[in-house]
């Protein structure tokens, strides 16, 4: 999200590794390593934490075997690049969204009372799961956006619990169908029609005030973070999310699924992201655990993670598009504060990163960008079509490695124009 804020200029890269940094050697106000011979950027190639011809890397097998051999059908509880949402597929129809508007199923506002949610659901603008109230989504349900000119999403508040369970035959979907004429005439959504699902918790994050808390970019006015790293948001299971990334304001969208300051009481797997106009996961710190992750076409990184996240991905695919998109990976610590505690520092195994797109001229196109600060382990990482394989950036970044608080293993794809790239700080 805001992917104005998170932009960095990338220089012309022409060469198989780069270096660069400022005036390294004296460590400047950087903790950890750093003392050996040669720049940072040096130290921390010549670590050899950073591996990209790992042969035994394999990523996300048990999630690939889920599609046929271009990934344009799915199978299971994920969908292939050729589909085109639930409208679309004629899996939702125009008289089951009227069907859901005269039955009086339709949602906006405050969730005050717990409540359960089953059929076609419509959201009208934003819908918050307030604290102490649980909302439960049956196996099967629809959550449906109409794209009339209203931000739809739904959030769930600190001390809120969502319990959304379905299963491989009965996908939970979160979709959208366009009304642009407001008029009831609905037709087959494109990105960023339907806002996001956002879950804020009570796990503790490295950008909060006093008490240890930050305004969610979504609502200044909705929280998240604490020092409850074991926070309960709820139960996150079989969900598709897709055509997300609404636009908030002239910098800001919506991601498919925001994760601020949630705890690693919370469950999540199998969850799909598809077709979002921004990132498709986002992690605001926190250390929520997830796995069997496939997110397919998101506009920016298909997986984001900022501010302190401490949790663990086990089985992801995210797949950048023909029509376009950026990263496999964005990882950040914090921006004002490289060394920010607590620091990212997740933890994810079985990777498949793949770009449809082949990096067309698009100078953001990197399996896995590093930066500001972030630490983590990144293990059987597996990718194709990217231009860039691993790029690691900023002095406290190049620290991590050499301090073996940053790691990869990873198989980059030969046609890489870069296997890696380390930069300092400029």
């Amino acid at each position: 999200m805001e992917m104005l804020r998170k932009f960095f200029p990338i220089a012309l890269l022409v060469t198989a590794i780069s270096f660069t940094s400022c005036d390294d050697d004296d460590g400047g106000d950087n903790n950890g390593g750093g003392g050996g011979n040669g720049t940072l950027a040096e130290q921390a190639e010549a670590s050899g934490n950073i591996v990209t011809s790992d042969s035994s890397s394999t990523g996300a097998t048990s999630l690939e075997d889920l599609f046929n051999e271009d990934f344009s059908e799915g199978n299971s509880w994920a969908v292939g690049t050729s589909y085109q949402g639930l409208f679309a597929e004629g899996e939702l129809t125009a008289e089951e969204i009227e069907e859901a508007k005269d039955g009086g199923n339709v949602k906006s506002g405050a969730i005050t009372a717990d409540e359960t949610w089953s059929g076609v659901v419509i959201l009208d603008g934003a819908v918050f799961v307030d604290e102490n109230v649980t909302l439960t989504i049956e196996a099967g349900t629809k959550v449906v956006a109409i794209s009339d000119g209203t931000i739809d999403y739904l959030l769930v508040r600190q001390g809120g619990v969502i319990n959304a369970i379905g299963t491989a035959e009965e996908v939970i979907v979160f979709t959208a169908v366009d009304d642009e004429n407001n008029d009831g005439t609905y037709e087959a959504p494109t990105r960023g029609d339907f806002g996001g699902l956002l879950l804020n918790g009570r796990a503790s994050i490295n950008n909060g005030d006093s008490n240890g808390e930050a305004a969610a970019e979504v609502d200044v006015d909705e929280a998240y973070g604490g020092s409850d790293d074991a926070d309960n948001s709820g139960t996150l299971q079989y969900i598709r999310i897709e055509y997300s990334g609404n636009q908030i304001d002239p910098e800001t969208e919506h991601n498919g699924l925001t994760l601020n300051g949630v705890g690693n009481g919370t469950k999540i797997d199998h969850i799909q992201i598809f077709q979002g106009r921004d990132d498709g996961i986002e992690f605001f710190g926190g250390t929520v655990e997830m796995s069997d992750i496939v997110v397919i076409g998101s506009g920016d990184d298909q997986v984001d993670w900022t501010f302190g996240w401490r949790g663990t991905i086990t089985n992801l695919l995210a797949i950048v598009a023909e029509d376009g998109g950026h990263r496999g990976i964005e990882g950040d610590n914090q921006n004002e504060n490289n060394a920010a505690t607590p620091f990212s520092e997740p933890s994810i195994t079985n990777v498949t990163l793949i770009d449809l797109n082949e990096g067309a001229d698009n100078d953001e196109n990197e399996a896995v960008l590093l930066r500001v600060g972030t630490k983590g382990v990144i293990e059987n990482l597996r990718t194709e079509g990217f231009k860039t394989g691993i790029r690691i950036v900023n002095d406290q970044t190049l620290l991590n490695v050499i301090d073996d608080d940053l790691n990869v293993e990873s198989s980059i794809n030969d046609d890489a124009d870069n296997m890696t790239i380390f930069e300092g700080d400029s």
